[in-house]
């Protein structure tokens, strides 16, 4: 989480967004301009709760304190088996808290383009629900 996080701070990037939910794997992206591309993929796995809004504004990412894991288990009324992930928001000096329970959550970083573009760099990819090759008869 740490790594993330640094990597963030040394970065423009400040927009993100839940961008699909799917089979239990939630996948969020980050970017400076979600419209052309992303550079920030954070794919959770085994999902079991989301608490969070679509969009989050320059979010930090943590994993739950003891004491928050507590208290949002039982305000759901279960015992949480999986890993409680904070993503933590702040405007105007209040903190807004986001949540998402999964077994596990993974990061990469690279450009990955929204569009269909040639001459891709190393590295540079487009993301997989682009359709390239033109139109179809």
């Amino acid at each position: 989480m740490t790594d993330v996080n640094e990597f963030l701070r040394g970065s423009n990037i400040c927009e993100f967004s839940l961008w699909s939910f799917n089979e239990g794997r939630l996948l969020v992206l980050g970017s400076d301009d979600l419209a052309y591309y992303h550079v920030v993929e954070i794919v959770f796995e085994g999902v079991e709760y989301i608490d969070a809004s679509t969009s989050l504004w320059e979010p930090r990412f943590r994993n739950a304190t003891a004491v928050e894991a507590e208290a949002f288990w039982a305000a759901k009324g279960v015992k949480g088996e999986v890993e409680l992930y904070v993503l933590e928001e702040e405007f105007d000096g209040k903190f807004t808290k986001h949540f998402v329970a999964a077994e596990s959550m993974h990061v990469s970083t690279g450009m990955v383009y929204h569009y269909e573009r040639e001459n891709l760099k190393p590295g540079e990819r487009i993301a997989p629900w682009v359709r390239t090759g033109g139109s179809k008869s």
